[in-house]
């Protein structure tokens, strides 16, 4: 019982970890993004090129292989066999836990 209350507590830290680092902007691809079929990958970069353009100045350096490559990273996101990115096991539960915990949606970035 004990390993079991120990799993659990590192998947909820790691779901934490996860939300306290992504963007607001990464959040709202993993929200919309279908659970079933993904989301290819001009979309996903309409969400980066969406947050770029409200706020230039932040994103000044950031691009988009750096902003998607934190859900490679983390494990939330992965490139299925038709070139859609696809959430992982790991990523619906993330995005399972924002819901179920009531975290915002809206982060800054």
């Amino acid at each position: 019982m004990l390993l079991y209350y120990a799993a659990a507590l590192a998947v909820v830290l790691n779901h934490e970890r996860n939300y306290r680092a992504i963007f607001g902007s990464q959040l709202e691809l993993l929200m919309q993004m279908d659970i079933e079929r993904g989301m290819g990958p001009s979309a996903a970069r309409a969400f980066y090129d969406a947050a770029k353009a409200a706020t230039p100045n932040a994103y000044g350096y950031i691009t988009f292989d750096i902003w998607f490559s934190f859900f490679r990273g983390a494990n939330l996101i992965t490139v299925a066999p038709n070139g859609n990115y696809a959430l992982t096991a790991l990523g619906r539960g993330f995005r399972q836990y924002v819901l179920d915990e009531h975290l915002p949606l809206y982060k800054p970035l």
